[in-house]
Parts: C-alpha cells; sequence; structure tokens
C-alpha cells in the first residue's frame, strides 16, 4: 500500500509541477478538450480531428490529466498562448472531474 501511495504522489506532483507533455483546453460548449500541444506517446492513441483540432473526448482528457500527461487550462486561452505560456489558470482534477460530471 505504501508504494501505491508514494506512486500517486509522485503523479500529483507531476501534474501540479504543469510538466505535462501535452496541452489542452476545455471547451465547455462541446463538453471535451482541445488539444493545443500534441506530443509525446501518450496521446497517438487518442483523440479525433474535427475541423482541424485535436479533440479529445472527456474520459481521454481525464485518463491523461491523470497520468500527468495532459495539462488542462480553462477556455479563453489561444493556441499559442498555451504553447508557448499559459496565461489562463490550470484546471485541478476535481474541477475536471466537475465540469465532467456536470457538478457545481
Amino acid at each position: 500500500l505504501d508504494s501505491l501511495q508514494d506512486a500517486y504522489l509522485q503523479q500529483r506532483q507531476l501534474q501540479d509541477k504543469g510538466s505535462a507533455e501535452c496541452a489542452a483546453i476545455y471547451d465547455s460548449k462541446r463538453g471535451k478538450a482541445v488539444l493545443t500541444r500534441r506530443r509525446g506517446q501518450a496521446v497517438e492513441n487518442f483523440g479525433v480531428r474535427q475541423d482541424g483540432e485535436w479533440v479529445l473526448e472527456p474520459e481521454e482528457m481525464l485518463y491523461l490529466a491523470e497520468r500527468g500527461s495532459l495539462a488542462v487550462f480553462e477556455q479563453g486561452n489561444s493556441a499559442e498562448e498555451v504553447e508557448e505560456q499559459p496565461s489562463g489558470r490550470r484546471l485541478g482534477m476535481q474541477e475536471l472531474y466537475s465540469l465532467v460530471l456536470g457538478e457545481p
């Protein structure tokens, strides 16, 4: 159980540092995440191309965020802003689950 807790804590630290390989903006109108930075093998099998954008289903977004492979930001950032330096607030796991489950 201790090793599982250690692994969880390491994963949380990765998520909190913002060192994710990929970045996305949560689109509340579609209820999906739009990838703005797509790097690494973690996302090769995730998302679909829609209207020139890579879009993740809510389940894919949550999975990648839990792994620490994806940083999700509030809507309002342009793709260029997120690629270089995010100007918006990064959403935490609790907020992401609330958005997906429709809780306030």
